[in-house]
């Protein structure tokens, strides 16, 4: 009987480690962002293939024009070896344009919404933020006819249409977590 009950406790710890396991590699969630512009945020989700989101993200509104577009630059790491020998690190850096938004929704024009580039540098995005040179990064990789060319496409200050908008839901931290 004794033999029994050691094996349904090792059996029962067995099922415990499994669970533990098995609920911590759900993972993040990186459809929630709880930084000062979410539908900058959204759009590179969205817009930028090499976009993985995360934690450390920098999202900031650079330029509104009179109709309420909104310009953003966006920045975050997605590849960093700091963990190996080889110092090398991957941030994505971009501007996008947003038509319109609201607190839930965020409109853009598909595919001409967005210019990025990928750097490779001994930096992470961290220290780019630290030191506040994020926006001076991505307006010094872009010239001002490339930054004018996607003003252009996304009909700066022009009226706005709703022609061929898409519109996402805002990803938001949910309130209370």
């Amino acid at each position: 009987m004794t033999m029994f009950i050691k094996n349904i406790r090792f059996t029962l710890s067995v099922l415990l480690l499994i669970c533990v396991l098995l609920s911590s590699c759900e993972g993040v969630d990186f459809s929630r962002y709880s930084g000062d512009y979410p539908e900058g945020y959204t759009m590179a989700m969205h817009s930028i293939p090499q976009a993985v989101g995360g934690f450390e993200v920098c999202c900031e509104l650079l330029e509104e024009d009179s109709y309420g577009r909104k310009l953003y630059i966006y920045g975050e790491d997605i590849n960093s070896t700091w963990h190996d020998n080889d110092d090398s690190r991957t941030c994505l850096f971009a501007i996008l344009i947003a038509q319109s938004s609201t607190e839930s929704t965020v409109c853009y024009y598909p595919n001409v919404n967005v210019l990025y580039f990928e750097y490779e540098s001994e930096y992470t995005l961290s220290y780019f933020m630290k030191e506040m040179i994020v926006a001076e990064v991505i307006l010094n990789h872009f010239s001002a006819e490339e930054i004018e060319q996607l003003k252009q496409e996304n009909d700066w200050n022009i009226e706005l249409k709703a022609d061929n908008l898409v519109e996402k839901e805002v990803f938001r931290k949910w309130k209370g977590e």
